[in-house]
C-alpha cells in the first residue's frame, strides 16, 4: 500500500469514525414543526433554541397538521383544513402541490397525522373526523387501509406497524394498536384491553415515535396532559404514564406532536401554550425550548421520515473501499502492460 494510499483510508476511517459518534447528535438539533393557525411550516433549532419560519401554507389556503420528509427531502403535510390528504413542499423549487386528495378541496375530511412508510413510495395518512385510514402513493392515488376506526398517531418499528385507535365516538386514539401493514387488520391479540387516562372516561391519544434509546413507543395524550410509553412487545400490560407538569409556562399542557433523538431525549409540541418542549427521559423532566403560534406537530429527526443530507458512515466506508480496488486493479494492469 502506498504512502498516498495509507493517508487516504486513515483520513476516511477517522471520518467515519467521527461522523458514527457525532451524526446522532447534530441531526437531534434541528426539528421542524407545523403551525395550524399560523398556516406555516417552521425549523426549530434546539441548542440556540430559536425558530425559524421556512414555509406558509397560507397562499394556497391550507392549515397543516402533521409532516414529515419524504426519500428526496420535501416536506409531505396533512392539509387538515380545507382539506383531506397530502400536500408536499419542494423548498428548492418553492412548490406546494397535492400528493392525493380524497376529492375536490374544500371537502369534508381533515387529515392529520402522516407517516412515512418504509418502503420510502408512501405514506400512511389518519383523519381528524373520519374513520379511514390512508396509504397515499407519493406518485399519486391512494388506497383506504383500514377502517371503522379513528385513528391518530402513527410509528414503524422496524416493519412492524403501530397506531392510535379510538372508539368511533371520538377523534382520537384511546389505545395502541399493531396492525398488519398490507390488510390494515388490528393484531388483537396485541391491543390492551384498556388505555384510559382522562378524567373523561376515555383517551385522547394523538402522536406517536418510537425511541430506540428505550425501545418503546412514545405517544401523547392531550386530554390528560400525559406521554405514554408502551412496550411494543407488550401492549397490553408494558405502559407507563408519564404525567407532564399541570401549569409549565402559565397554561395545561396539551401535548401533540411527539419525536426524539434516540439518545435520551423527546420533544413534543403543546397544542395549550405553543411551546416546544425537551423531555429528558432518564431525568423526567420538561423544558420549554421556543414558542410557535399555532404549534400542532414535530417532524422526526432521526429514522423513517427525517431528513439527512449529510453522507452516511457506511456510504464514506464504501467509497474508501471502492478507491482501494480501482488502485489495486491499476496496479494490476500495469504489471500486464
Amino acid at each position: 500500500m502506498s504512502t498516498v494510499t495509507r493517508y487516504f483510508v486513515a483520513a476516511v476511517c477517522a471520518l467515519v469514525l467521527s461522523m458514527s459518534i457525532a451524526a446522532p447528535v447534530a441531526r437531534a438539533t434541528t426539528l421542524y414543526a407545523s403551525s395550524y393557525e399560523g398556516q406555516s411550516l417552521w425549523k426549530v433549532d434546539t441548542v440556540a433554541q430559536t425558530a425559524t419560519q421556512i414555509w406558509s401554507t397560507a397562499p394556497i389556503g391550507q392549515q397543516p397538521d402533521s409532516l414529515c420528509f419524504d426519500n428526496a427531502g420535501n416536506i409531505l403535510y396533512s392539509a387538515h383544513y380545507p382539506g383531506g390528504g397530502v400536500r408536499r413542499v419542494n423548498l428548492g423549487a418553492s412548490t406546494d402541490t397535492w400528493v392525493a386528495t380524497y376529492g375536490t378541496p374544500p371537502n369534508t375530511n381533515h387529515s392529520t397525522d402522516v407517516a412515512l412508510e418504509p418502503s420510502l413510495t408512501t405514506v400512511l395518512c389518519s383523519d381528524y373526523i373520519d374513520p379511514n385510514l390512508r396509504r397515499i402513493n407519493l406518485s399519486g392515488g391512494f388506497t383506504v387501509l383500514a377502517t371503522g376506526k379513528y385513528f391518530s398517531g402513527l410509528a414503524y418499528v422496524g416493519n412492524r406497524l403501530f397506531a392510535n385507535a379510538g372508539i368511533v365516538q371520538q377523534h382520537g386514539g384511546d389505545r395502541i394498536v399493531e396492525m398488519n401493514p398490507v390488510t390494515g387488520a388490528i393484531l388483537t391479540n396485541q391491543t390492551p384491553s384498556n388505555m384510559v387516562h382522562s378524567v373523561a372516561g376515555y383517551g385522547d391519544l394523538d402522536a406517536m415515535a418510537y425511541d430506540p434509546f428505550t425501545g418503546h413507543l412514545w405517544t401523547t395524550d392531550e386530554d390528560a396532559s400525559c406521554l405514554i410509553e408502551a412496550d411494543p412487545n407488550n401492549l397490553a400490560t408494558g405502559f407507563t404514564v408519564h404525567p407532564l407538569p399541570a401549569n409549565a409556562s402559565g397554561f395545561p399542557l396539551k401535548p401533540d406532536g411527539i419525536c426524539g433523538d434516540g439518545l435520551g431525549k423527546l420533544w413534543f409540541a403543546s397544542c395549550g401554550d405553543f411551546n416546544v418542549y425537551e423531555y429528558n427521559i432518564t431525568g423526567g423532566t420538561t423544558t420549554p425550548i421556543v414558542n410557535i403560534f399555532g404549534l400542532d406537530d414535530l417532524a422526526p429527526v432521526t429514522g423513517l421520515g427525517s431528513i439527512s443530507p449529510e453522507p452516511s458512515a457506511m456510504s464514506l466506508l464504501a467509497l474508501a473501499v471502492l478507491f482501494l480496488r480501482r488502485r489495486r486493479g491499476g496496479a494490476m494492469n500495469a504489471m500486464h502492460v
